[in-house]
Formats: structure tokens, C-alpha cells, sequence
């Protein structure tokens, strides 16, 4: 049914099999089945710490980045495109609490950037597609028409007090503030099982520990916000005048063996 209505919306065949993460990219990267890649604000060659997300990168045939900053993964790339910074764009996002908000745009970008999807909808309608969105309202109105929970949010709607939250549909334009007030779905929630990844290492004998690296509470200064901003790094540095070499967390037993 969801596959149904979005190609209604967009008037094409949507793909019955889902698309692949970041991990089976890189990975099936390795063997050919990918030539291109198009990063939107991702920098893999400083966050993807699972592959050597840059040696990847440097044998594809074509590599585009889409940033605010000039990461590490532009060093690796055939296009850079400069996109605009919050504040420099009128935008919506969505919080951790269900909360839909408009941002308005309060300055005007520098000359030659401009947003992410006005880059995408050029590029789009170059290789023949009908992306002509007069501005991000009419993005919105778009989600809109292709995901239920946001059917009743516009850019109009969300300047009326503080933001939607979802489920924000025609029949509640005003949002939903608890979910589930109504009662459950009828079959409920279940737990469910997983399975062990087919990329977990095999520990060789005589080593029975596996070291997993990965982002701490205050992201180990790899995220670029921090890097880029005075304000982040002053917060966040805090934990590398404590452990200037890094750190390693064990489970207490472990360490103790």
C-alpha cells in the first residue's frame, strides 16, 4: 500500500526490493557493484569507521558531495557542492519528540551556495526529470502527498504556534500530542528477534574480547559540527583534556579477569 501511494505521488515505478545501507554500499563497493556515489552531508572517509570508506571512494568513477564544510570526503571527490548553513535557508525539521518546525531563513547565503535540494531538483531536471519546486514550501507539500503521518503539515500550518507534532494528518491538522491515546493498534507490539549480522568477526582463539570503536556521548570530536564550531569544540572539549590519547570502556567483569 505505502509502495502504491508513493507512486502515485511521483507517477513511476517504485523498487519492490529496499535499497542498501551504508555498510552493504561500501562493502559491495569493493566488488564493482557500485560506480557512483552521491554524499549529502555524509563525510564516510572521518565517520565510517567499519571501511576504508576513501580508498572506496577514489576507485568509483564518478564521486559528488554535497557539504557545508570542506571534509575530508571532498578530498575524494570528482564534484563539491557547497550547500547552505541553518539559518541560511527557510526549512523545516523534525525532533526527537514528533515535533515538526519551520526555520526560517534569517541571512542571506554567500554568493555560489545554495540548498541541498535546489542542487538535487537542478541536477534532476537536467537528466529529464519534472523536479520544478518553485521553493521548499512546495518540498513540503510534496511529503505531504507521500507520507500519511505528515498529510496535514505545510509551511503555512507550522508559522501557527509551536510546530505539529506527527502524526499530523488531514482529519488532525493540529498534530498528535501522545500517540496512542486512542488505544493500540490492533495486533499490538511484539518484540523482534534478531539475528546475528553477517559481517560479525570471528574471534580467533585465544582472544575472547572484540574491540568495537565508536562514537562516545560527546562523538570523539569526528563529528564535523564540532570540529567547525567554536561553541561545540569549547563544550565538548572537555573530554579530551581527560583522555588526550583516547579511551577504552570495559564491562566491569572483563576488566577484572
Amino acid at each position: 500500500a505505502a509502495r502504491r501511494g508513493l507512486q502515485k505521488v511521483w507517477g513511476t515505478a517504485v523498487p519492490e526490493r529496499p535499497g542498501v545501507g551504508a555498510r552493504e554500499f561500501f562493502d559491495q563497493a569493493h566488488a564493482d557493484r557500485f560506480k557512483a556515489a552521491w554524499l549529502c552531508r555524509y563525510d564516510p572517509a572521518t565517520t565510517a569507521t567499519f571501511c576504508d570508506a576513501a580508498s572506496v571512494l577514489d576507485r568509483m568513477e564518478l564521486v559528488v558531495v554535497q557539504h557545508l564544510f570542506n571534509v575530508p570526503t571532498a578530498a575524494h571527490a570528482h564534484v563539491v557542492l557547497p550547500v547552505v548553513a541553518f539559518g541560511e535557508e527557510r526549512v523545516t525539521f523534525t525532533s526527537t519528540d514528533r515535533r515538526i518546525q519551520l526555520a526560517e531563513q534569517v541571512v542571506e547565503p554567500p554568493v555560489g551556495t545554495m540548498p541541498a535540494w535546489q542542487q538535487l531538483a537542478q541536477v534532476g531536471r537536467e537528466l529529464g526529470a519534472a523536479w520544478d519546486y518553485p521553493d521548499s514550501a512546495a518540498v513540503m507539500d510534496e511529503i505531504a502527498a507521500a507520507v500519511p503521518i505528515y498529510s496535514g503539515v505545510s509551511h503555512a500550518s507550522l508559522t501557527r504556534g509551536y510546530g505539529r507534532q506527527w502524526p499530523c494528518t488531514r482529519d488532525k491538522p493540529l498534530g498528535t500530542r501522545r500517540l496512542f491515546e486512542d488505544g493500540c493498534p490492533e495486533r499490538g507490539f511484539h518484540f523482534a528477534p534478531l539475528s546475528k549480522p553477517a559481517h560479525a568477526p570471528v574471534r580467533p582463539e585465544g582472544f575472547p574480547l572484540t574491540l568495537i570503536s565508536g562514537q562516545s556521548l560527546y562523538y570523539w570530536h569526528q563529528n564535523v559540527l564540532v570540529q567547525n564550531s567554536e561553541t561545540l569544540r569549547r563544550e565538548h572539549r572537555v573530554l579530551l583534556l581527560d583522555y588526550p590519547e583516547g579511551f577504552v570502556e570495559m564491562n566491569a567483569d572483563d576488566a577484572e579477569d
